[in-house]
């Protein structure tokens, strides 16, 4: 009988704050976030339009991730 991957659970991502410096990044333009809250953040952004829930929650992400969004990239 296999054994559950508990160490799946605590895997970290990092995200991108700000695109602005994209290729040249710097410490402060990431965070790093567990899968989960990493994984969310994205879903809760992407439906933020679909309700006024989901702009409410979006709203905490971006104060809380400190997300500047992606319209701060530049191509390169």
């Amino acid at each position: 009988m296999p054994r559950k991957k508990k160490w799946k659970c605590k895997r970290f991502s990092v995200h991108h704050i700000s695109y602005e410096n994209c290729r040249n990044e710097k410490p402060e333009d990431f965070m790093i976030l567990c899968q989960v809250c990493h994984s969310e953040s994205h879903t809760i952004l992407r439906y933020q339009n679909i309700s006024e829930m989901f702009k409410r929650m979006a709203d905490v992400v971006k104060e809380y991730f400190f997300y500047k969004g992606i319209d701060s990239f530049v191509p390169w």
